[in-house]
């Protein structure tokens, strides 16, 4: 699918979030986007000068030369996707953002543009200029008394920055991690002046590094970098104020960033060390036979939503620890699953993947709530490319929901389509660095759209019948053409998990659109009856059933679009959660009556 959707409107997405986006802007010139929706990300393709220092800017309100209020440069990527400067927040006037960037290499580099938060939308100005080749002409005070020009040997004491270390080059040293040695600085961030922390250390061999955020009065996420700026590793959960690190290093020199989230002082412990690498350990214990969770409604229900949560395949447990970086000897296929375990402190394990490009998958880590492992809180830690970049925005947690007195689990899931063929790596663990036990990782192709979001769907129901569809990943969204005839009141049904009408747990019906596509005002529904979780007799009689009745004002053709609660999300790139994702994904059936023959 390649559509995006906002307020019930079909929209279609300007430029690309990868290297096979049609934007482009030159040195000295500037482009314009749009930034349509929450999460989106536009990429625009520029060519660089090696030696030369470029500075980039990403204007909106504060310059105004467009309508995002506050902007950020998602990052600078190479020619082949792989990141070479990290984002930047600010810089440029007032909420706009603009970064520095001196190139190392000649040709093609990618501009990602984007707003600050993730609900941010509206229009932007990028722009490219060549610092080397401004020349500028200092101005002059006649009314302020000269300065006397310094005698030889006299030099003017430099200006410290006013936060030396928010930036790799004024990285604190953490000094000698070797031998297991475990080194602590204290520190403070908060999300006005004092957002970034840096700190650096080297290795002299190939380690395993241990890192850990503790003791937050607020929220700050991990990183650590190589010394082009490129993230190695992660650590952002969201709902706890503890991140931790394991990777595997070569010698070399890297940095750790500490990021504030939230407003407000935050006092932090980060806590690091480096032991040698561990030898292979024995093979492991055997993953549990999965056993059933608990769903409510009837037998028929129960057996519709457990076909979607039991695997498809399940491979052998590998014969031990699998490391976390590109030399991992972990498979596993699409269509297909792995197993592991997690084995000690902050472990994470590695599989490959072979993708496509153009197709979206879902990543799915399951452990003992579901029945897949002994693994209480699993979290995918993000899928790399083939250089074992991270690619931002791949990382979530656990997750799940409630109906009634019954849960229903989400371990973690990852939605990603990539922007090339080739080899990718989904790293897997835990979401506390003290959690361990094995677990269950699976791998599948989202379905192709069954129907378009738009007036060209192959969809249509008719009055008195009803039409079945699939909602395939959050924010996939299924129109369905309908006749109806001016004066007449219809009623459009809206059935899923609850009443039998499919899997779809929460059915969205999005609106009815007139003949040209426009959304008609008050179609919109979610939810045709209830407050808040309902419980599982109001879950079986369809509390989060979709229902609109409408009176056509003139004869002709309409349309009905159905979806699921997370309609601003995407289908054709990283979807960041906003919701559990088994909610917002399944078969559905809808409906339409005349009102008045009912």
């Amino acid at each position: 699918m390649n559509r995006l959707q906002r307020k019930g409107l079909t929209m279609a997405d300007d430029y690309r979030a990868g290297t096979s986006t049609t934007g482009t802007v030159t040195v000295g010139g500037s482009a314009t986007g749009d930034i349509e929706r929450k999460g989106d990300v536009d990429w625009f393709a520029v060519e660089l000068v090696a030696g030369r220092t470029y500075v980039i800017d990403l204007e909106g309100a504060g310059a105004g030369t467009g309508t995002l209020g506050d902007t950020m440069l998602w990052g600078l990527f190479d020619a082949a996707g792989g990141r070479v400067a990290k984002r930047s927040r600010d810089g440029g006037e007032g909420n706009d953002a603009r970064m520095t960037f001196t190139a190392t290499e000649s040709g093609t580099f990618y501009i990602a543009a984007r707003g600050q938060r993730k609900d941010d939308t509206g229009t932007y100005t990028v722009r490219v200029r060549d610092q080397d080749a401004a020349t500028q002409t200092p101005s002059v005070n006649t009314n302020t008394p000269q300065v006397p020009e310094q005698t030889s040997g006299q030099q003017q004491a430099p200006q410290p920055p006013a936060d030396p270390d928010a930036t790799a080059a004024g990285a604190a040293g953490l000094g000698n991690l070797a031998g297991g040695r475990l080194v602590r600085r204290d520190g403070t961030v908060d999300g006005g002046d004092d957002v970034t922390d840096y700190y650096s250390f080297t290795l002299g061999e190939r380690q395993t590094v241990t890192l850990s955020l503790r003791r937050q009065d607020a929220n700050a996420d991990l990183y650590l970098e190589d010394g082009d700026g490129t993230v190695l590793a992660s650590s952002t959960e969201s709902r706890t104020r503890n991140e931790g690190i394991e990777q595997t290093l070569d010698a070399g020199t890297y940095y750790v960033r500490v990021a504030a989230q939230e407003a407000g002082d935050n006092d932090y412990a980060l806590r690091a060390k480096a032991v040698d690498p561990a030898p292979a350990p024995s093979p492991e214990t055997p993953v549990p036979q999965p056993q059933q969770p608990q769903v409510p409604g009837s037998q028929q229900q129960q057996q519709q939503q457990l076909q979607q949560i039991t695997p498809t395949s399940v491979s052998e447990p590998g014969d031990g620890d699998l490391p976390a970086d590109t030399s991992t000897t972990g498979r596993v296929v699409v269509g297909g699953s792995a197993t592991g375990e997690i084995q000690r402190q902050y472990d994470q394990d590695w599989f490959a993947v072979t993708l496509e490009a153009g197709t979206v998958y879902q990543f799915d880590q399951k452990g003992l709530l579901s029945g897949y492992g002994t693994l209480g809180s699993p979290q995918l830690h993000g899928i790399y490319n083939a250089d074992g970049n991270l690619i931002e925005g791949t990382t979530n947690g656990s997750d799940g929901w409630m109906i009634g007195s019954s849960y229903f689990v989400l371990d973690s899931r990852v939605y990603f389509a990539p922007t090339e063929d080739g080899t990718y790596y989904v790293s897997a663990g835990g979401s506390n660095g003290w959690d361990r036990g094995t677990y269950t990782l699976e791998v599948r192709a989202v379905p192709a759209d069954d129907f378009t979001a738009g007036t060209d769907t192959t969809g249509s129901v008719a009055v008195g019948g009803s039409a079945t569809g699939e909602i395939a990943c959050p924010g996939d969204e299924d129109w369905f053409a309908v006749t109806l005839e001016a004066g007449k009141s219809y009623r459009f049904d809206l059935e899923g998990l609850g009443t039998g009408g499919g899997t779809l747990p929460d059915p969205h019906l999005v609106g009815i659109h007139d003949s040209e596509g426009s959304l008609i005002e008050g179609t919109t529904n979610d939810d045709r009856g209830g407050a808040g979780a309902p419980s599982d007799e109001e879950f079986s009689s369809g509390a989060l059933n979709s229902r609109v009745e409408f009176t056509a004002t003139e004869d002709g053709t309409y349309y009905v679009s159905a979806s699921s609660p997370a309609a601003l999300a995407f289908c054709d790139g990283v979807y960041m959660y906003q919701l559990s994702t088994s909610m917002v994904v399944g078969t559905y059936t809808l409906s339409v009556s005349e009102i008045d023959a009912m």
